[in-house]
């Protein structure tokens, strides 16, 4: 599981049409432990993610759920 952090534009197709992003900044998001780029900043290691990689998108219900058993 891992939180989205930023997220940019969307792809952009060669005829300039972006096709938006479908996640948001805050969302919980399922990814397999070895997607994404991790990048250092400052102490921290984020992983820069393509929208592809993404298993899944946590709902807000199961978010709570989630925090109350974490």
């Amino acid at each position: 599981m891992a939180l989205v952090v930023s997220v940019g534009e969307g792809t952009r197709f060669q005829s300039g049409v972006i096709n938006p992003v479908r996640v948001e900044s805050g969302q919980r998001i399922l990814i397999d432990k070895n997607a994404g780029l991790p990048l250092s900043v400052n102490t921290e290691v984020l992983h820069l993610v393509r929208e592809a990689e993404i298993l899944g998108v946590f709902e807000e219900e199961e978010k709570h759920k989630l925090e109350a058993v974490g």
